[in-house]
């Protein structure tokens, strides 16, 4: 079993041929393996949260203490699966974005999770 230098020293090592080969090839498929790399192996977004927890299609204010709980700095957080009209959803209690209520009630979700990245880069 390899510790986890020597796997950390690997990752470095693609991806920096990653970077290499789509900087002088400019390959389109080249720069998305890169970003899947660096998403799966160093871990940086945390991938959608379809939770169904969203009655009426309104977030609920109890997004706000599940979002900033999983920000991290530096990371990417995609929110949920979210309609974007009322014919447009895959299942049931999702969050949507088609209607003035919902915009509304997802400000306050967003405004805590920016405040967390505030508070984290000052330390």
């Amino acid at each position: 079993m390899t510790n986890f230098g020597e796997f950390t020293g690997h990752v470095v090592g693609v991806v920096l041929l990653i970077i290499y080969t789509a900087y002088f090839a400019r390959k389109l498929v080249m720069l998305v393996f890169m970003i899947y790399v660096l998403v799966v192996f160093c871990r940086v977004v945390l991938a959608p949260l379809t939770r169904q927890r969203s009655y009426g299609n309104v977030p609920q204010p109890h997004a706000i203490l599940y979002y900033s709980q999983r920000t991290s700095n530096g990371g990417l957080l995609i929110a949920e699966a979210t309609g974007v009209s009322d014919t447009a959803q895959g299942y049931p209690d999702t969050p949507g974005i088609w209607t003035k209520e919902q915009v509304e009630a997802w400000k306050p979700i967003v405004d805590a999770v920016h405040m967390v990245i505030y508070r984290l880069e000052k330390i």
